[in-house]
């Protein structure tokens, strides 16, 4: 971690903080191969990436525990003494130009543009962080800036152990992991010789210097999203100097009262008079000491026309909550539920994740509190938490209204912009205001992102006139309720679950915040019970795979698995439901979308209080199915459940309702257009192979068709159970799970019925027998300016496709991927994203790579792919023994790792239950077939792939505006230029294309 980032740019090369970190992948004096790094990671089980925020830099990468120390050094060396070879300084700004231009449609990225343009542009902050070809290489050019000379003064000037952190996560003891650090960092010099600007120094020290200053508040934004929606944000930025308050979590305690539901809060009172669909409410760190508290609401039609009154409330919200003060018993509340999470972690979060959000806190939180500051409320600090609530006025805010309907206009004012106004001789009110559809008169210059940018106080009027009313009427909010599903005790089953242990939350909770405040981390926190009630007959019999069937009856069975190693007092519950409803037609797949979606949203709102205490429920529709996961507490479990099941036999989908989520996906499905065209690409993929998958037309088309009678029937039929499956696993007895397999099922009576399913369409090979099949088309999105290709090669029709062949595709795409991000990235700069994956695609199996970007057209990328698995393969033919060893042992060490995480043991048992018993585990299996792979097994099988017998489907999608042209190019690659030595078959109408390749 770097504490410098986009802030610290140069003025005149803004975006040098992201090339720098780009060109730190590529080689240092002690390891000059490029590819060395990635190499040794992907050979080993390994992944890498990096990222640039406002205020740091972040590198970060994991590995199989064997290798740690080797690539721990290919990555210290990289600050030590990079190359910054010159051979790739000008190939990989065009990486980061593609990068920016990837995101110029992303909602989440020019929101944030948005708020750098309306913020002061005399502070950092308002930099383009980003960088592109015209900041880092035309316009340096022209002003005659040496941009090698200024990367290495940046590197030199931020780049020392003052302002880096590093965390290391691995197996080896703490002593010997401090032993290699050290003898690996501490090779980078102190100081390099460089003094850092004035500015950096005024952004750490000087308070004052703020982004947002007062000329800068107190602002209304008009702007047009790019997603088809209503958006109000209430935005304040918090530009306070306050003590840990990743300790105290001042926002966290203040955004728990906005998420109140029920009766009497401000989230049901917005809903229940339809004025917004949702609501979300959070905080964002943007640099240093730069936080902004965000209360952004979708707005419906009504809502629309009643913006001030929303923004009243919110401020009216905020002022009784001042009234109310700050209480301890509902920041104690909050810490209980935070400290569950922590005390009795189930695994769900991975060890690579762990070590990024540790590392991340390093120069934010004292180190004593690294371990327990990302979660847990430690520090109760009453005076802190009124200081932010007092922060949060009309006159610290800024209002955010986003609507599709704002005009773009063509006389908008580019950078630099005038000052903001201070008046505006508009309308009274923000609603009467927007009904205006003003056109934006202001332009950001690298999104072309339009906007508006007025003062609030001419439409004070009327937020004024709603405050006073809503004085005068005196309304009360509910800000303390009572969860019904708040854990105050842990129920441990011990003994083989004869018996049971109960440990109180609240003492739990206070003990180990009076450890943690007294002595850091020295804190060795017990898992209390953990030992007492470990099975030591199961634990000892590691070959005990099986679940235990409890009920089993024509229709209906029930299963039960007591965990082995039960660290965590918690029940997974998991059941599949089998039912009458079809699912063969494009009809009956929104049909399933627009139930499951209300099923979701019915579910997510009556039970809010049992999410925000720790329980997990998920609804999972499959083909004719549909399965629940419920995870918890053994507590309160039982009530969740029982919940569960009445709702989803008891809720009626009303006609409003279906015509508002009929709107709402059809909107949806319209705004996919603007998603990346590698989305559309994988999407007609998957189409062409699976005649079961859809295209957005095809939906669109039968959504249009649908009534609130078809609804009705489809509801009834998923009502039919013709079959109920469910497991129990975790820390339970059989009488125990017997209970609460009554309480789910009870509603449910599955009466046993055969359904007829149609015969679906087959794929048929006798097209790639012959040649290789190119299916070209332009973008979907018209004003993308990425094109796209795709080569997916399939294992051919006559082969078994069995567990070794599973296996060395996986190996392959494991020692390809890194190769073909260096040969057609770095090397060739053919795109930003370039991905190698293994897919399963209607009775298929194949490796495919993606290759997104604009400077060639996808015909040239489709060559350039060609070249380089013939380079590949002869990268194959002069690894040595030796080398395919190591990374066979490396792939075989991924699949031998014991399964540690509470999920990933409740899906392996699941996977049995669904199997009917027959399940193996499969990836022992697949560790037992690896240790048999060579050299000449890897060159059989890549012949066999991608040879003169391979089937290969390349989908070319091209730009509208990077390829002018009026029709698609209709030359292919020659035979001579392909691997296999195959003509290919050039095909451009979709129709027909699927009648080549799926046979009736």
């Amino acid at each position: 971690y770097v504490n410098a980032g986009a802030q610290n740019d140069p003025p005149k090369l803004q975006g040098l903080a992201h090339y720098v970190e780009h060109l730190l992948f590529l080689g240092s004096k002690a390891h000059p191969d490029p590819l060395a790094y990635r190499s040794y990671l992907n050979d080993h089980g390994g992944r890498s990436n990096a990222g640039t925020s406002k205020h740091k830099t972040v590198y970060f990468f994991s590995i199989n525990a064997p290798y740690l120390s080797h690539v721990l050094d290919i990555f210290a060396n990289r600050f030590v003494a990079p190359l910054f070879d010159p051979r790739f300084l000008s190939s990989e700004v065009h990486a980061v130009h593609n990068e920016y231009q990837m995101k110029i449609r992303n909602h989440g990225r020019r929101t944030y543009v948005l708020l750098r343009e309306i913020s002061d542009p005399a502070h950092p902050f308002y930099q383009f962080p980003t960088g592109s070809l015209e900041t880092l290489r035309d316009r340096p050019k022209q002003e005659g800036i040496d941009v090698v000379a200024e990367v290495r003064k940046f590197f030199e000037t931020y780049y020392t152990p003052d302002q880096m952190h590093l965390s290391v996560l691995g197996r080896e003891s703490l002593d010997e992991q401090e032993k290699t650090v050290r003898r690996l960092f501490e090779k980078i010099p102190a100081s390099r010789g460089r003094r850092r600007p004035r500015l950096f120094n005024k952004l750490i020290n000087d308070v004052s210097f703020k982004a947002f200053p007062p000329a800068y508040l107190n602002r209304l934004v008009l702007y047009r999203p790019t997603i088809k929606a209503k958006l109000l944000t209430v935005l304040f930025p918090l530009e306070l100097d306050l003590k840990d308050p990743l300790l105290v979590k001042a926002t966290r305690y203040i955004k728990s009262f906005f998420l109140l539901h029920g009766r009497g809060t401000l989230l049901a009172s917005l809903t229940r008079e339809r004025l917004i669909s949702s609501l979300a409410v959070g905080s964002n760190a943007f640099g240093t000491r730069l936080n902004a508290f965000t209360i952004q609401y979708r707005l419906t039609t009504k809502g629309l026309s009643r913006v001030d009154e929303i923004v009243a409330r919110t401020f009216d919200f905020i002022s009784k909550l001042r009234q109310h003060g700050i209480k301890r018993s509902h920041y104690e509340k909050l810490g209980q539920a935070s400290f569950l999470q922590f005390r009795y972690i189930d695994g769900s979060q991975s060890a690579f994740k762990k070590i990024r959000r540790i590392g991340n806190l390093l120069g934010e939180v004292d180190p004593r509190y690294v371990l327990v500051a990302p979660g847990l409320f430690l520090k109760y600090d009453k005076q802190q938490i009124a200081r932010v609530l007092d922060h949060m006025t009309i006159s610290r805010s800024i209002i955010m209204v986003g609507l599709r309907k704002f005009k773009d206009s063509k006389t908008a004012i580019r950078p630099p912009f005038p000052p903001p106004p201070t008046t505006h001789p508009g309308a009274s009110s923000i609603s009467e205001f927007i009904k205006r559809r003003l056109s934006l008169d202001r332009r950001e210059l690298y999104y072309s992102l339009y906007f508006s940018n007025l003062p609030l106080n001419s439409f004070n009027t009327e937020i004024k006139r709603q405050l006073e009313y809503l004085k005068s009427k005196d309304h009360r909010y509910t800000l303390e309720k009572r969860s019904p599903y708040q854990t105050t005790e842990i129920v441990y089953y011990t003994n083989c679950g004869t018996s049971k242990t109960r440990v109180s939350v609240a003492e739990d909770y206070k003990e180990f915040v009076e450890k943690a405040l007294n002595r850091g981390r020295s804190v060795r926190w017990s898992r209390g019970q953990n030992s007492a009630c470990v099975d030591e007959k199961r634990r000892k019999d590691k070959k005990d795979y099986s679940v235990v069937g409890l009920i089993r009856r024509r229709g209906l069975q029930v299963f039960v698995k007591k965990d082995r190693y039960p660290r965590v007092p918690k029940v997974f519950a998991v059941a599949e439901l089998k039912t009458l409803a079809p699912s063969h037609s494009a009809g009956h797949h929104m049909l399933r979308n627009i139930y499951f979606t209300l099923l979701r949203i019915v579910l997510r709102n009556r039970l809010r209080d049992a999410k925000a205490n720790g329980y997990f429920f998920k609804v999972v529709p499959r083909v004719s199915s549909f399965a629940i996961r419920v995870k918890g507490f053994n507590q309160h479990l039982p009530r969740l459940l029982r919940r569960i099941s009445r709702t989803i036999h008891r809720f009626v989908v009303p006609q409003r309702v279906f015509n508002w989520l009929k709107r709402s996906f059809t909107r949806r499905l319209q705004s996919e257009v603007e998603k990346y065209p590698v989305f559309h690409a994988l999407k007609t993929l998957k189409k062409l192979l699976n005649p079961t998958a859809y295209l957005n037309s095809e939906y669109l088309s039968a959504l249009d068709q649908l009534t609130y009678s078809d609804l009705i029937r489809y509801q009834r039929q998923m009502h039919h159970v013709t079959r109920a499956t469910m497991l129990l696993y975790g820390n339970l007895n059989k009488k125990h799970a017997r209970s609460l397999s009554r309480t789910f099922l009870r509603p449910i009576r599955p009466r046993p019925h055969r359904r007829q399913v149609p015969k679906k369409p087959k794929l048929t090979f006798s097209e790639f027998d012959k040649h290789a099949v190119v299916f070209r088309s332009w973008n979907v999105n018209q004003k993308d300016l990425n094109h796209v290709t795709i080569n997916y090669y399939m294992l051919d029709k006559g082969t078994r496709r069995g567990i070794l062949d599973v296996l060395l595709l996986r190996l392959m795409q494991r020692t390809m991927r890194g190769k073909a991000f260096h040969y057609l990235r770095t090397k060739l700069q053919l795109g930003y994203v370039v991905k190698c994956f293994v897919i399963r695609i209607g009775g298929t199996l194949g490796l495919g790579i993606v290759v997104q970007g604009t400077k060639r057209l996808p015909h040239q990328v489709d060559r350039h792919i060609e070249r380089f698995l013939q380079f590949y393969r002869k990268s194959l033919v002069s690894l040595s023994e030796e080398r395919i060893a190591s990374i066979r042992d490396a792939f075989v060490s991924v699949y031998k790792k014991p399964i540690k995480r509470f999920n990933q043991r409740a899906t392996l048992y699941w996977r049995q239950v669904r199997s009917h018993g027959r399940f193996v585990r499969f990836r022992r299996l697949l560790a037992r077939h690896a240790q048999n792979i060579t050299k000449q097994t890897l060159l059989d099988f890549f012949d066999r792939l991608i040879g003169k017998e391979s089937h290969k489907l390349s989908i070319q999608k091209y730009s509208c505006v990077s390829y002018s042209a009026g029709q698609l190019p209709s030359r292919t690659l020659d035979p001579s230029q392909t691997v296999s030595g195959k003509s290919s078959k050039l095909v451009t109408e979709f129709e027909k294309m699927q009648g080549l390749l799926l046979e009736a």
